[in-house]
């Protein structure tokens, strides 16, 4: 269990998960091997009944993945579909990013937050996975952030300052600024309006220390429940 859990957990974290929901997760290092011989011609019998046997004992796991990514795709893929139908005012790269990176960190803390309040269990394991699938995806959308991080201060400044901050401003009162402006509170705290300037805070979650270092929290908190397989 543990095993298969770290597996989980690295393959996230190396970005084999995609938001647009292509994903392909080896299930073994078997599955793997076959794979490459596959593709040189060396497809055994041997591994062929290996693959039936890891596939008969796998697809609990596999079902259980399928949901939760479903459920990530939801949570995340949903909001972004709905709010990208109106998002000519982000119509900066910059800006853009700042839009992307608070949707998801929106979704991603309501996954916080659920599997704190789970009780169950079961429920409260799947929510951590769930959280490693949401922790993983990120690194999907890593360049945005990144390019962000590496602005001077003065390049963000004036980012914030001329390009974020009129978008805020909402003088025509769209109901999608409102509610976007509800996840961005959600997230830096504060209005925007009146608050600081917050990219390197939004950027902060992206970093690929603060990535590995809630991976390896999420593994523990599992290996913690001890859950009955």
């Amino acid at each position: 269990m543990k095993s298969k859990l770290f597996s989980m957990l690295l393959c996230a974290f190396l970005g084999i998960y995609a938001v647009n929901g292509q994903v392909d997760f080896f299930n073994n290092s078997e599955e793997t091997a076959r794979r490459l011989d596959s593709i040189e011609g060396r497809d055994t019998p041997q591994r062929r009944e290996n693959r039936d046997n890891n596939r008969n004992n796998n697809n609990g796991d596999s079902e259980r993945n399928n949901e939760l990514r479903e459920r990530w795709e939801e949570m995340f893929g949903g909001p972004m579909a709905a709010f990208m139908e109106d998002m000519d005012r982000f119509n900066t790269a910059e800006t853009r990013c700042i839009f992307i990176m608070v949707i998801y960190l929106d979704a991603y803390m309501d996954i916080v937050d659920t599997t704190f309040e789970a009780n169950d269990c079961r429920t409260k394991s799947d929510g951590y996975a769930l959280q490693a699938l949401a922790i993983g995806a990120a690194t999907s959308i890593m360049y945005c952030p990144e390019s962000l991080a590496n602005l001077t201060e003065a390049q963000k400044n004036h980012i914030w300052a001329e390009d974020f901050m009129p978008i805020m401003e909402n003088e025509d009162n769209r109901q999608f600024i409102m509610d976007w402006k509800a996840k961005y509170r959600r997230i830096g705290g504060a209005d925007p309006r009146i608050d600081r300037n917050t990219i390197d805070a939004l950027t902060e979650f992206f970093h690929p220390n603060n990535i590995i270092a809630k991976l390896l929290n999420v593994q523990q908190n599992i290996e913690e429940l001890n859950c009955p397989d």
